[in-house]
């Protein structure tokens, strides 16, 4: 299995789980590898483990286009990959914070660090309730973002 998982140079595997379908779920200490593909820790928004169900579910961040994908990832072997996996997207957040827009509905601006040790990854998530499409929330995202990159001088 390992030597089929194209690993970049002194990439290291964690753990591992068994898909109900038969794949295999990788996490390394730079991304998370389902079925072939690679899952960057930065580009992950959140991770949960539901017992009940074996599901472990991985989100990524929003796409330009407004898409925030959803894996759902039945495992039949857990093993230790879903403390893994929320270990390695919380290890990647380097700020989180929460800019009220209209009460305690606003955005989260999150920076977070690849495994390289890279520049930081922005990313703006909008509260349930607020469209992100409408230019008042928009701005306010925007504005929320900037004002956090230069407290932090990024």
């Amino acid at each position: 299995m390992r030597a089929g998982l194209r690993l970049a140079g002194g990439e290291r595997v964690l753990a591992f789980g068994r898909l109900v379908h038969g794949g295999w779920v990788v996490a390394t200490d730079r991304a998370l590898l389902v079925d072939g593909e690679r899952l960057d820790w930065s580009s992950t928004s959140h991770a949960e483990w539901h017992d009940d169900s074996s599901v472990l579910t991985v989100g990524q961040m929003r796409t330009p286009g407004g898409a925030a994908p959803v894996r759902l990832l039945r495992l039949e072997e857990p093993g230790y990959l879903p403390e893994t996996v929320r270990e390695r997207v919380e290890s990647s957040i380097v700020v989180s914070r929460h800019v009220p827009m209209r009460g305690r509905t606003g955005v989260r601006v999150v920076a977070r660090r690849d495994a390289s040790g890279g520049d930081l990854r922005w990313q703006v998530v909008v509260d349930a309730g607020l469209d992100p499409q409408d230019p008042e929330v928009a701005e306010f995202a925007r504005a929320a973002l900037e004002g956090l990159r230069r407290e932090l001088g990024a």
